[in-house]
């Protein structure tokens, strides 16, 4: 079976957790072709697709989603692309789209999560699927000017877009998505954020898993860059955007015993707890396992699901433009532990009191849920936890605890692999009814 994937180029996020639906389509025996931006077909996750088979195929058939920096959106500049596309590259982009679906006949469209590759699908008379946790007029809408008639028309053609799909394979972390919500249930934008409950009446949907990239190989973070063992790992990453900010207080950036982690080389900042590297240079989920103990970052969806399965606690860095945030802090809030840190304290280097505050929590939950610490450190790979029965008996040994309130299934990649090919050779007639694989059980799981 031969699978057309298109993947936005807004956030690594979308192509990290795309890639996990991709190596399970490829692992089943099928073809993939990969539709990617020339920025993100260049990049290093496209390239680990191509070493695993799949195809890719450079195209432009989005605009352009302009941030000022990793936590705020260029308004004026983002509404201006999309009206520049609209209104002069749409129909030359359904063109060649079309003519490339029909070009290589797929057996289906996946797409995570551009609106126009789904158009193209519908006249090239394929199914389109969509396989995400929010779509772009949501995000649009939720920063539009509602005076402005002109943005306004525009993202009703973005969302005319997105009706055009025949099935939305929902990912944890979820916000309101207009295209899949029942016709009687009208949506309103103004409400967004206490509109994200798993509750929200959609249509056409099934709720996955958490699709979330899994360690490769065995990596010990203190070894690789030469950290003392007793020293704890604060990791620092924002999805690839280059921080640069250069007010840090170093005197309130840390607690005592802890190092930072650094994933920008051009950080002017000159303090010997602090690491820099580049991101592409290791692979994120085995640095997670390896021996960083907690995370400070943006709520995109890639970190926080591999922060959420390798059982980390997060600080997150509020990003109120991004409706997407509001979805992902409430999947934190269920399968893990996260806190909030204001922008004012990033940027200014207080960090030290909110790396404490979640490690405290971390603790406290730690024995709530009854894990205790077998052997070494308890820094991933050098040490291992076991939630002990009240005798202290250990009965089951795992390598990352699991500190949120509900059960976490990560086999989402799976299960999206096996439901694209039944919908692909059975149509969408079974999927109604169908019982998620997603537990709604309130209990811990681990690795045993």
């Amino acid at each position: 079976m031969l699978v057309a994937f298109y993947i936005t180029g807004h956030g690594f996020g979308h192509a990290t957790r795309s890639s996990e639906v991709i190596h399970a389509l490829l692992r089943d025996g099928h073809r993939v072709f990969v539709v990617a931006s020339p920025h993100l077909a260049k990049s290093f996750i496209i390239n680990d697709l191509l070493e695993a088979g799949a195809e890719v195929r450079e195209s432009h058939f989005e605009s352009n989603f302009v941030q000022t920096d990793p936590v705020v959106i260029n308004r004026t500049a983002s509404f201006k692309s999309l009206r520049d596309m609209i209104a002069n590259d749409v129909p030359r982009i359904l063109e060649q789209e079309i003519k490339w679906l029909k070009s290589v006949d797929p057996a289906i469209v996946c797409l995570d999560s551009p609106f126009l590759p789904a158009r193209a699908a519908k006249r090239a008379g394929y199914k389109a699927i969509y396989v995400t946790n929010f779509t772009f007029d949501s995000i649009f809408t939720y920063i539009a000017p509602p005076a402005d008639k002109e943005v306004q028309a525009d993202l009703e053609f973005v969302a005319s877009c997105y009706r055009d799909a025949d099935f939305l394979l929902r990912l944890p972390g979820h916000i309101v998505m207009p295209a899949f919500t029942r016709p009687e249930h009208k949506v309103d934008f103004s409400m967004l954020p206490p509109n994200t409950s798993p509750s929200q009446p959609t249509r056409r949907h099934i709720q996955l898993p958490l699709v979330v990239r899994q360690p490769r190989h065995g990596l010990d973070v203190h070894a690789t860059f030469n950290i003392p063992r007793d020293q704890k790992i604060l990791l620092v990453s924002f999805g690839g955007h280059s921080l640069t900010a250069n007010t840090w207080k170093t005197e309130e950036l840390l607690p005592p015993g802890w190092v930072g982690l650094v994933s920008d080389r051009e950080m002017p900042v000159d303090d010997h707890r602090l690491i820099f590297f580049e991101m592409s240079s290791v692979f994120v989920p085995d640095l997670l396992s390896g021996g960083v103990d907690a995370v400070l970052g943006k709520c995109g969806y890639g970190m926080c699901a591999e922060v959420v399965a390798a059982g980390l606690p997060f600080i997150y860095v509020p990003r109120p433009d991004f409706a997407e945030e509001h979805g992902l802090v409430r999947m934190l809030d269920d399968y893990g532990v996260a806190i909030r840190m204001e922008q004012t304290d990033f940027y200014g280097g207080v960090w030290k009191h909110k790396v404490e505050e979640v490690w405290t929590l971390r603790e406290q939950l730690m024995v709530k849920k009854g894990y205790a610490m077998t052997n070494g450190n308890g820094n991933g790979m050098n040490g291992d936890y076991a939630i002990a029965n009240g005798d202290g008996v250990y009965k089951s040994k795992c390598v990352r605890p699991r500190l949120g309130r509900k059960m976490i299934h990560d086999n989402g990649a799976e299960v999206a692999s096996e439901m694209l090919v039944r919908i692909a050779n059975e149509g969408l007639d079974w999927t109604t009814g169908y019982e998620s694989p997603e537990s709604p059980v309130d209990t811990v799981t681990v690795n045993v």
